[in-house]
């Protein structure tokens, strides 16, 4: 299976999902910290791929992205990326029971030494009538390049209602 292959990618982010990405290039002084907030690009998003673990992937150049490219269901080719200032971050839900999941990014914050990759997975509620049909979630995502800093993450489980207001 192709999953291995992706073992050798880069560096892994490990565990991590939300839907919109707008994020401002604002920055805000604490007392002791620096927080800039950074932009992401979307690549691709899908609700089949070969992974069916949660993980990220952090992919840091052209042959690692058209590895990762080929775990996915996307249609598209292997999109343009200048390795040279950006990197890809890859968000895996995981083999999950129904179709209404996803994951996305909520925002990344550059804090002193350390990128945070604030991650949402979005899950179905008891209301929802749903395919029963297995899925394994993803997203893709660019973002600039930045080699000095340490990558983490905070995942937030979402739980949506299918209740008409």
């Amino acid at each position: 299976m192709r999953t291995g292959a992706i073992f050798t990618l880069g560096l892994l982010i490990v565990i991590g999902a939300a839907t919109t990405i707008s994020i401002s290039d604002k920055e805000t002084e604490t007392k002791t910290e620096k927080v800039s907030y950074l932009e992401t690009r979307s690549l691709s998003e899908g609700m089949y791929s070969d992974v069916a673990r949660r993980v990220n992937y952090l992919i840091n150049n052209e042959i690692e992205l058209r590895d990762l490219w080929a775990m996915t269901d996307t249609e598209i080719d292997v999109p343009n990326v200048d390795f040279k200032t950006k990197q890809v971050i890859a968000l895996f839900a995981g083999e999950q029971p129904t179709a209404g999941y996803s994951i996305n990014i909520s925002k990344v914050e550059e804090v002193n030494d350390m990128r945070v990759v604030h991650i949402t997975l979005n899950k179905p509620g008891v209301s929802c009538l749903l395919s029963q049909v297995i899925t394994s979630p993803y997203a893709i995502f660019e973002i600039d390049r930045n080699d000095r800093v340490k990558f983490t993450h905070q995942d937030d489980v979402n739980t949506l209602s299918c209740l008409d207001s």
